[in-house]
């Protein structure tokens, strides 16, 4: 159609650099992910001119790639992400949208092991979460405000060297975000944050010593979140929260007793619905 035309041939040729990870920086340029073919896949900037499309550094360098990833803003025109420098392993990055503003955020795992963050999900104060393994604590929750000194462990949810199993990050919209977790004692339940380790709680205990293996996570929009669990004697069914354990219940034994209706495909429609599927 009119208007549409090739920005710029980054991996020139008939091979694609295959541009991913597009990300809105707040002064209108967007940062993405492309392997131009001798760099590797790294990060790169455009401002929408074919000038204007650039790769921004060159974090593994060579034709190694440092595969940006989970490109999430701070709010503040600076964005987080993962990468690899070849040295470090893949870690928690940062940028400002210039090569000399994108540093090495933290080596939260030293000596070229990788912590593999993962997860980024902003608390909308400036701060982001996310998931990670220092070689200590096992993958848990970590958090940053975009310094070193900020970038620290929230809570050690399953104390020790063990995995908490985050999953299902999903902001609440009043500066909380429920999680999925597993603390080793109550088995995968939810959980939630509000970017404080005191703050970082279980929300029910929905299936006592097993786990509900709370799922599907989806905001209601009115700050409420519906989910799919299994609390040990409906099935696997449909609940609703609101971040507070006497606000956490079954929404409906959709198929009565223990058989599970098994809720699925939760799409959120506005207005405060949302459709699913389910067997009764």
């Amino acid at each position: 159609p009119a208007g549409t035309s090739l920005l710029r041939d980054i991996n020139a040729g008939t091979y694609g650099s295959y541009p991913s990870a597009f990300t809105a920086l707040a002064d209108g340029r967007v940062l993405f992910a492309a392997d131009d073919g001798s760099s590797g896949e790294e990060l790169w900037i455009t401002d929408g001119t074919e000038a204007g499309t650039v790769l921004l550094r060159d974090i593994n360098p060579g034709p190694r790639s440092s595969s940006p990833w989970n490109l999430t803003p701070l709010g503040d025109g600076r964005v987080v992400f993962s990468a690899d420098d070849g040295s470090n392993g893949e870690e928690l990055w940062i940028t400002d949208g210039t090569a000399a503003g994108t540093v090495l955020l933290r080596d939260i795992w030293p000596r070229n092991r990788s912590s593999d963050p993962i997860s980024f999900t902003p608390l909308g104060d400036g701060r982001v979460l996310f998931a990670a393994d220092d070689g200590i604590s096992g993958e848990e929750l970590w958090i940053t405000d975009g310094t070193e000194a900020g970038t620290i462990l929230l809570r050690d949810i399953s104390p020790g060297g063990d995995d908490s199993d985050l999953d299902d990050f999903t902001p609440l919209g009043d500066g909380r975000v429920l999680f999925v977790a597993d603390d080793g004692s109550n088995g995968e339940e939810l959980w939630i944050t509000d970017g404080t380790a005191a703050g970082t709680v279980l929300v029910r205990d929905i299936h006592p010593w097993d786990g509900s293996s709370p799922s599907q996570l989806t905001p209601l929009g009115n700050g409420r979140v519906l989910f799919v669990a299994d609390d040990g004697s409906s099935g696997e069914e449909l609940w609703i929260t609101d971040g507070t354990e006497a606000g956490t219940i079954l929404l409906r034994d959709i198929r009565p007793g223990s058989g599970s209706s098994y809720p699925g495909s939760l799409t959120p429609l506005g207005g405060g619905r949302v459709l699913f599927m389910a067997d009764d």
